[in-house]
């Protein structure tokens, strides 16, 4: 269970892996060195938000335990629940 904790940081499918892997795979089809290029940099820049934010999350959750950090996790799941079904009342 606990790599999904260090997955679930990363945003999922719209997180910075996400945004990382579709510049860097669209660098292959781009129509010219220019735009290729300019996918790599864009591409390699969203891998290094993703570092910032492993850092920051790791420096957060190094000390906790593994009970601590499920209860985390579920707090954080209720109020994200609570607040999607108050937004479609």
């Amino acid at each position: 269970m606990r790599n999904y904790y260090r997955v679930l940081h990363s945003g999922g499918p719209d997180g910075e892996i996400g945004a990382s892997l579709r510049y860097l795979s669209q660098r292959f089809t781009a129509p010219n060195r220019m735009v290729a290029a300019v996918l790599n940099d864009v591409g390699t820049e969203e891998l290094a938000h993703l570092e910032i934010v492993s850092t920051i999350v790791h420096q957060l959750t190094k000390d906790l335990s593994m009970e601590e950090i499920d209860l985390m996790y579920k707090q954080f799941i209720d109020k994200l629940n609570s607040k999607t079904s108050n937004a479609q009342l």
